[in-house]
């Protein structure tokens, strides 16, 4: 699966739902993510979303990605974007 490079922001991801996000992007990401945490040496990553009705989905992909690589997840919840 080729993941859409104009998503990846200076300071975070950004991209439309089923369109940039759509499959098992999220999943990838946080498979991804999660191996460059542990290469450092960490392990406990904090994850949170807004109030969209697709967070929950891409969040969910994201944080089985994360968990699949090794990482603690502490799912914070929706907060403010």
């Amino acid at each position: 699966m080729e993941i859409n490079r104009t998503i990846f922001r200076e300071y975070d991801i950004r991209g439309i739902y089923e369109k940039d996000l759509k499959g098992d992007v999220p999943y990838l990401l946080g498979r991804g993510f999660g191996s460059i945490i542990r290469r450092n040496s960490k392990k406990t990553v904090c994850v949170a979303g807004d109030n969209r009705t697709t967070t929950p989905e891409i969040k969910e992909k994201l944080i089985s990605g994360l968990i699949k690589s090794g990482c603690d997840v502490i799912d914070t919840g929706i907060v403010p974007t």
